[in-house]
């Protein structure tokens, strides 16, 4: 764009290369209700799963998701699931049933009970769902349930390794954006407004900070006449090198997984399986019907052959090994 700061040139190429990630929607009123990331993180998913999940209204608003799936989803390990489920538990929020053929973990939202922590919070707040067959029914009651959300890209946990990191990192890209769109390079926000948007106390915000500037992908400063009150930037350009760098690796990863299989198809096609000369008797015995060959009953690794004429004599035995010996 000519005549633009190179800041924001920079910008606009790093949120080219955002688009293909696709951004889970983060509930700020969630975050106001359980008052801790991970926690309002589950609970958002689970309100976007309920209204676009299938057969959730036959199965009784159950919704059935592995580790495995939170993992992918949110970037959650095992320990950070099991206490934001707990706590949410604890707070009548959440319903868990374990079963079926193989038993499976199944959640279900508790609407009502979110509604008037929802209404508890935010008193402005209206047009909620007193049921799951009410926020599937009404299009715009999971928004309400939801209020403003921040854009929260899976992909930054991977950059980061942390996810209060990783949900900083995305409302910071989300608040540089709008600052872009208004010739700005810098935006600042303070401590109470990152809790009450994305409910990370003042401990986590000061970590999540410390990380993404350890990393390099923030700026910050602070202006004498303004007091302690700091001003942020992303940096957009070392950011776009880090999503370029795992790009890359992932390419390179899935041609090598590629090539693997790839050999392991031609290796199986062009094996030559060994020639059996042990245990290979011949079908038809010239002059007699078909003989049936068992496994000895009593003696492991022995071989017995049964007829329906009287047995063959052990001389002809021989004979016919060492004529199938001489066949193969």
């Amino acid at each position: 764009m000519p005549g633009c700061h190179p800041y924001i040139t920079e910008f606009e190429t790093m949120w080219t290369l955002l688009r293909p990630y696709r951004p889970i929607a983060f509930g700020t009123r969630m975050a106001r209700i359980t008052g801790h990331p991970k926690q309002a993180l589950l609970l958002s998913q689970l309100v976007y799963w309920t209204r676009r999940g299938r057969d959730v209204e036959v199965n009784g608003g159950w919704i059935h998701k592995t580790r495995e799936h939170w993992l992918i989803e949110t970037g959650l390990s095992r320990e950070e699931q099991e206490n934001a489920r707990r706590r949410m538990r604890d707070l009548n929020l959440l319903a868990e049933w374990r079963g079926g053929q193989p038993a499976r973990m199944h959640y279900r939202l508790e609407v009502e009970a979110i509604s008037a922590a929802v209404r508890a919070t935010c008193p402005m707040a209206v047009l909620l769902p007193a049921s799951i067959e009410a926020m599937r029914a009404d299009p715009f009651a999971g928004d309400a349930l939801l209020g403003p959300t921040v854009a929260y890209r899976r992909v930054f946990v991977d950059l980061v390794g942390n996810v209060n990191a990783a949900l900083l990192l995305s409302r910071m890209v989300q608040l540089q954006r709008r600052e872009a769109d208004r010739q700005c390079t810098w935006f600042t926000h303070t401590a109470g407004e990152w809790q009450r948007t994305l409910g990370l106390n003042r401990r986590q915000l000061d970590n999540a900070r410390a990380r993404l500037v350890r990393q390099g992908l923030i700026r910050e400063f602070m202006r004498q006449c303004t007091g302690r009150r700091v001003f942020t930037q992303v940096n957009a350009g070392e950011l776009k090198r880090q999503l370029e760098r795992r790009r890359a690796a992932l390419c390179a990863s899935g041609s090598r997984r590629a090539s693997a299989c790839s050999r392991r198809v031609c290796t199986k096609k062009t094996r030559v399986q060994p020639q059996r000369r042990y245990r290979v008797l011949p079908r038809v015995t010239p002059g007699r019907p078909p003989l049936k060959f068992v496994r000895h009953t009593r003696v492991p690794g022995r071989w017995s052959a049964r007829s329906r004429q009287p047995e063959v004599s052990g001389c002809m035995w021989i004979r016919l090994r060492c004529r199938c010996s001489r066949r193969l």
